[in-house]
């Protein structure tokens, strides 16, 4: 444990502060003695606990030790060293043990001080583990700790307390100022007050007393007038709320007169329930999850399309005509095939088996659909039922089974039949104590010195005390006697809590009775309904597989057609090719025949059409090189009109929004049609 001259400054100006104000220096500070340091310690420890209040030469260094330690524990101290030798350095004075101490204490002196107040009333007494055997010191013991723990929570409402309420100077002054300004109203008023009753102002005013008072009066009533407008304006607020609660109310009503509750067993409200509770979870894990994952990509797929560079009309226009191509050929393509497949009778009647094939399976699908529809709709009905059935529930436990009521009425039984005998042994002890007593009083009235015949009888027989020990033993009965009356009071109270369980078991049983026979009626019908749906299930899929296999059938038969359809179009378009080049060949020739009967030459009309297209192609750079000089403006151009569309389709729905909401508040009696109206935004040509 190491310190620094800053560590030793701060303490010796935290001590010359109050609440300490010992008034030291730092060659003061460091010329004390081990002895005095410690007693500086002890000090700082008496400002935390009183107790520590004390010379430290009147206290044996044990005893010393153990208090400064045990109080270093509380205040939750880390000791970093070997306790021992810590215990030996604190105690010799140490400068390297007590600096950083006292650095520590000083540092968080509040929270400090509040943990030495808490720990005051929350150190566990220190009590012997035997005395734990007596269940009054038990008692005793969590009565303790019940205490500590309301103290915990009073002192953390008062900490809470203490630091939302202002200062005492900070109220004063603001009382102060408050007093002030009530001062200067009153003087004004009383001015004004004067000024109208005496003043010279209003004197020419015919029954200012009378206008004066008028005028007050309408001031009250225009206050009065917007109290009321505000009261009725809660009012309506109030009767709407009142009215959606009410139709929430009928409409709920309705929902439990038309579900026929009463006719329903809670059973089947719980499987409904937890039917419900599970195809809203599946509902929830799969297909909503499927569906946001869906819809994000589509948002991607749209901001990509947003932030992208827009296509131009010649790009849209090459696309249009590549659509444009690919649907002819796909018609011309579908053609070849519906006459090549015309005179095949064996795919015809694949094809008419595929057909049937499909619409059956789209019949089964539509009966499975209804299937699943009718099961979700028994689903909802169950666990509607059982919201129901938490709601009529005691003590929000459910109904025991009828395995679980019978071990409940035998366990019943058994304590009554324990409860009747220990009852009568009860009433035995009791009627024998009362012979007892009896027979004392009689004794009693009979001799009046019983207590010297007795005693002097103990003498003479040797067994001196003997009364005092059956006193003794009598008093200790009668300490029993009283515990057995409080055991018969509690075993009186016990029979009565069974009579009211006995009581509510059997209103219970008796109002489950029917909901539990409708429960096995139902039961019965789930199991028959999901015996048929699952049958008609494996008819499907049998179906399906058979379906899927004539398909498969089929889709090989078009794969081989369809190649087949290749190979004779690739020998098609072949041949069209070469017969094209051999026609292009030919005109060729021709004209070079026709020009050479012409006597022009065939050069000088071929360097004139090269002239003509090197022409064409300078013309074409320049239209190009305009184009890439303009582009950039022309897309910022664009942007700024689709940026400007956007801002105008925002304020025109902003715009309908707000006549539809005045609208309906001029139809409610709520708002003014004169604050109707619609923004505009006016570009002005420049």
């Amino acid at each position: 444990m190491n310190y620094t001259v800053d560590d030793v400054k701060f303490i010796v100006e935290t001590l010359n502060r109050p609440p300490f104000s010992q008034k030291l220096t730092l060659v003061s500070f460091d010329k004390k003695s081990p002895l005095e340091l410690l007693q500086v310690v002890n000090d700082v420890f008496a400002f935390l606990d009183d107790k520590h209040k004390m010379d430290l030469r009147d206290e044996a260094s044990d005893q010393t030790a153990i208090r400064m330690l045990q109080f270093l524990a509380v205040l939750n101290y880390s000791i970093e060293i070997d306790l021992a030798l810590f215990k030996d350095h604190f105690m010799a004075g140490s400068t390297r043990i007590l600096y950083p101490i006292l650095k520590w204490l000083l540092a968080d002196w509040p929270q400090h001080k509040n943990r030495a107040y808490v720990a005051k009333y929350l150190r566990p007494p220190d009590v012997p583990e035997d005395f734990f055997a007596d269940p009054s010191i038990v008692a005793l013991f969590q009565q303790i700790g019940e205490q500590q723990a309301l103290f915990k929570e009073l002192h953390k409402s008062v900490i809470q307390a203490r630091g939302n309420t202002p200062e005492p100077k900070q109220l004063e002054a603001d009382c102060k100022q408050l007093d002030q300004e009530t001062e200067q109203l009153v003087s004004k008023l009383a001015k004004l007050e004067d000024k109208v009753a005496n003043g010279h102002e209003y004197a020419h005013i015919a029954n200012f007393g009378q206008v004066l008072a008028a005028t007050n009066a309408l001031r009250r009533e225009q206050e009065e007038e917007s109290k009321l407008l505000m009261m009725l304006q809660e009012q309506k607020d109030a009767l709407a709320r009142s009215e959606d609660e009410l139709r929430t109310a009928q409409a709920r009503l309705r929902e439990l007169e038309q579900s026929d509750l009463t006719h329903e067993s809670p059973m089947k409200l719980l499987e409904r329930l937890r039917e419900d509770v599970a195809s809203k979870r599946h509902l929830n894990d799969e297909k909503l999850e499927k569906d946001i994952m869906e819809k994000e990509r589509a948002l991607r797929e749209l901001e990509h399309e947003l932030t992208g560079e827009p296509m131009t009309e010649d790009q849209v226009f090459v696309l249009e005509g590549e659509i444009a191509q690919l649907e002819r050929e796909i018609q011309a393509l579908t053609q070849r095939r519906d006459q090549l497949s015309a005179g095949d009778d064996k795919l015809q009647f694949y094809r008419d088996r595929a057909s049937a094939a499909e619409r059956k399976r789209d019949k089964l699908r539509e009966q499975l659909d209804e299937l699943q529809e009718e099961k979700k709709e028994a689903d909802e009905e169950i666990a509607r039922l059982e919201r129901e059935l938490n709601t009529i529930s005691s003590d929000q436990e459910r109904p025991r089974t009828e395995a679980q009521m019978k071990e409940y009425t035998k366990r019943l039984a058994d304590k009554a039949v324990r409860y009747k005998e220990l009852r009568s042994d009860l009433d035995l002890a009791q009627e024998e104590n009362k012979i007892l007593q009896h027979t004392e009083d009689t004794l009693s009235s009979r001799v009046a010195n019983a207590d010297e015949i007795l005693t002097d009888l103990e003498r003479a027989k040797g067994i001196e005390g003997y009364t005092a020990a059956q006193n003794a033993l009598e008093g200790v009965s009668k300490d029993k006697e009283d515990v057995d009356s409080s055991k018969g009071k509690t075993l009186d109270e016990i029979s009565k809590i069974v009579e009211n369980i006995n009581q509510t078991l059997k209103s219970k049983k008796t109002k489950l009775a029917p909901l539990i026979k409708e429960l096995k009626n139902v039961r019965q019908k789930h199991s028959e309904v999901e015996a048929d749906y699952l049958r008609r299930k494996r008819v499907y899929e049998a179906l399906v597989a058979g379906i899927n296999g004539e398909l498969n059938e089929l889709r090989e038969s078009v794969v081989g057609a369809r190649l087949s359809i290749g190979e004779n179009e690739s020998t098609f378009h072949l041949l069209t090719h070469l017969h094209r080049l051999d026609e292009i060949k030919l005109q060729q020739v021709l004209d070079e025949h026709k020009a050479g009967s012409r006597g022009g030459p065939l050069r000088e009309k071929y360097e004139k059409a090269i002239a003509e297209q090197e022409a064409y192609a300078r013309t074409l750079r320049e239209e190009k090189r305009n184009l890439t000089e303009t582009h950039d403006a022309n897309v910022g151009q664009r942007q700024m009109f689709i940026h400007l569309r956007r801002l105008m389709q925002a304020k025109l729905t902003i715009s309908r929004d707000q006549r539809a909401r005045a609208e309906s508040e001029a139809f409610m009696g709520l708002g003014d049609e004169s604050d109707r109206g619609v923004d505009r935004l006016v570009f002005e040509s420049t």
